[in-house]
């Protein structure tokens, strides 16, 4: 996953919601078009996030209309139209917003979950290190030094 489709993901699950246009402005743009907003639209569809606007019946085309209703979002307040995307207005982060669906859910559980295992195991190693390296210092010295033999 990318870094700034996870950056939505985390700021919609640390504060349980996440308004349309505050997503909007941290969409990553780069073709500055419909394009952009494939990432959000492919959470939504993978049901990772979930969305309280309008999202088409037909699931064939409804990335591509999700795309296109972000950009017309995108383009500024009031009626916007953007290719199959007719926004009137009135769209606000207060009845259109994403919610953390039950895969973002899991996905940021695993996540976390793996990065404490690799501390833990990162403090075991750490630890077993420093016990071989001071066990074997006097295990060293007593190898070292001279033993009479004894001859019978």
């Amino acid at each position: 996953m990318k870094k700034s489709t996870l950056k939505i993901l985390k700021e919609v699950y640390d504060k349980q919601t996440l308004g349309v246009f505050d997503a909007i402005k941290m969409v990553s743009r780069i073709t500055n078009d419909h394009r952009d907003f494939y990432p959000l639209a492919s959470l939504i569809s993978s049901g990772y996030l979930g969305f309280t606007g309008p999202i088409p019946d037909s699931p064939k085309f409804a990335d591509t209309y999700m795309t296109h209703l972000l950009q017309a979002w995108a383009q500024g307040d009031g009626p916007q139209i953007y290719k199959s995307a007719h926004t009137m207005g009135g769209t606000t982060n207060d009845n259109s917003y994403f919610y953390l669906g039950g895969k973002g859910l899991e996905y940021l559980s695993d996540r976390k979950a793996d990065r404490d295992r690799i501390l833990v195991v990162a403090i075991i190693s750490l630890l077993s290190a420093l016990i071989v390296a001071v066990a074997s210092e006097p295990i060293k010295r007593y190898l070292n030094e001279p033993h009479a033999v004894s001859s019978k």
